[in-house]
Protein backbone atom coordinates (compact mmCIF):
# COMPACT_ATOMS: atom_id res chain seq x y z
CA UNK A 1 0.00 0.00 0.00
CA UNK A 2 1.69 3.13 -0.82
CA UNK A 3 1.39 6.69 0.90
CA UNK A 4 -1.82 7.72 0.24
CA UNK A 5 -3.36 4.45 0.58
CA UNK A 6 -1.78 4.33 4.14
CA UNK A 7 -3.34 7.42 4.82
CA UNK A 8 -6.57 6.91 3.41
CA UNK A 9 -6.56 3.53 6.03
CA UNK A 10 -5.45 5.38 9.04
CA UNK A 11 -8.29 7.72 8.58
CA UNK A 12 -10.76 5.55 8.31
CA UNK A 13 -9.70 3.59 11.49
CA UNK A 14 -9.68 7.06 13.09
CA UNK A 15 -5.97 7.28 13.59
CA UNK A 16 -4.36 10.50 12.99
CA UNK A 17 -0.95 10.93 11.92
CA UNK A 18 1.87 11.72 14.09
CA UNK A 19 4.22 14.67 12.94
CA UNK A 20 7.98 16.04 15.11
CA UNK A 21 9.57 19.12 15.27
CA UNK A 22 13.25 18.93 14.72
CA UNK A 23 14.22 19.18 18.10
CA UNK A 24 11.92 16.04 18.99
CA UNK A 25 13.51 14.23 16.11
CA UNK A 26 17.35 14.99 17.45
CA UNK A 27 15.91 14.25 21.20
CA UNK A 28 14.62 10.67 19.45
CA UNK A 29 18.26 9.99 17.62
CA UNK A 30 19.87 10.78 21.12
CA UNK A 31 18.26 8.75 23.03
CA UNK A 32 18.58 5.65 20.66
CA UNK A 33 22.31 6.31 21.32
CA UNK A 34 21.74 5.92 25.16
CA UNK A 35 19.25 3.59 25.91
CA UNK A 36 18.92 0.13 23.72
CA UNK A 37 15.07 0.21 23.40
CA UNK A 38 14.31 3.85 23.21
CA UNK A 39 12.91 3.64 19.95
CA UNK A 40 10.30 0.87 21.43
CA UNK A 41 9.47 3.70 23.70
CA UNK A 42 9.07 6.25 21.46
CA UNK A 43 7.07 4.06 18.96
CA UNK A 44 4.65 3.20 22.15
CA UNK A 45 3.91 6.61 22.57
CA UNK A 46 3.38 7.40 19.39
CA UNK A 47 0.83 4.71 18.93
CA UNK A 48 -1.05 5.75 21.57
CA UNK A 49 -1.24 9.48 20.65
CA UNK A 50 -1.63 9.12 16.98
CA UNK A 51 -4.94 6.53 18.74
CA UNK A 52 -6.32 8.74 21.02
CA UNK A 53 -4.76 11.91 21.52
CA UNK A 54 -6.82 13.31 24.14
CA UNK A 55 -7.16 10.18 26.42
CA UNK A 56 -3.38 9.62 25.79
CA UNK A 57 -2.32 12.25 28.26
CA UNK A 58 -4.19 15.02 30.17
CA UNK A 59 -4.45 18.56 28.77
CA UNK A 60 -2.39 21.50 29.37
CA UNK A 61 -4.71 24.10 28.48
CA UNK A 62 -8.05 25.08 28.77
CA UNK A 63 -8.87 24.24 24.91
CA UNK A 64 -7.65 20.46 25.49
CA UNK A 65 -5.53 20.69 22.45
CA UNK A 66 -2.04 20.78 24.24
CA UNK A 67 -1.58 17.58 25.99
CA UNK A 68 0.80 15.98 27.51
CA UNK A 69 1.94 11.95 27.07
CA UNK A 70 3.90 10.26 30.08
CA UNK A 71 5.20 6.70 29.30
CA UNK A 72 7.14 5.08 31.97
CA UNK A 73 9.84 2.72 31.47
CA UNK A 74 11.68 0.02 32.96
CA UNK A 75 15.58 0.24 33.80
CA UNK A 76 15.63 -3.72 34.08
CA UNK A 77 15.22 -3.87 29.85
CA UNK A 78 16.83 -0.51 29.15
CA UNK A 79 13.40 1.16 28.17
CA UNK A 80 13.69 4.75 29.07
CA UNK A 81 10.87 6.97 30.71
CA UNK A 82 9.20 9.62 28.24
CA UNK A 83 7.52 12.75 28.54
CA UNK A 84 5.98 14.27 25.03
CA UNK A 85 3.90 17.27 24.60
CA UNK A 86 2.07 17.43 21.71
CA UNK A 87 -0.56 19.15 19.72
CA UNK A 88 -3.67 17.59 18.34
CA UNK A 89 -4.91 18.74 14.85
CA UNK A 90 -7.82 17.32 13.32
CA UNK A 91 -6.28 14.81 11.19
CA UNK A 92 -2.51 14.75 12.57
CA UNK A 93 -0.69 14.73 16.33
CA UNK A 94 2.52 17.31 16.42
CA UNK A 95 5.04 16.27 19.08
CA UNK A 96 6.29 19.75 20.08
CA UNK A 97 8.71 18.63 22.93
CA UNK A 98 9.95 15.43 24.09
CA UNK A 99 11.94 14.08 26.98
CA UNK A 100 13.92 10.64 27.90
CA UNK A 101 14.78 10.11 31.20
CA UNK A 102 16.40 7.29 33.56
CA UNK A 103 13.15 5.12 34.42
CA UNK A 104 12.35 5.46 38.07
CA UNK A 105 11.57 1.77 37.76
CA UNK A 106 13.20 -0.96 38.28
CA UNK A 107 10.82 -3.61 36.30
CA UNK A 108 8.32 -3.95 33.92
CA UNK A 109 4.67 -4.97 35.17
CA UNK A 110 5.40 -3.74 38.59
CA UNK A 111 2.14 -2.38 40.23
Amino acid sequence: MGQRGSRQARSALGVRGVCEERSVEEAVNEACRRWPRAEEAWEAVKWAIGRDPHGAGPALTESGMIRLMVFDGARSIGLPSVRAVYVVGPATVTVREVLFQEAVHLYAGNA
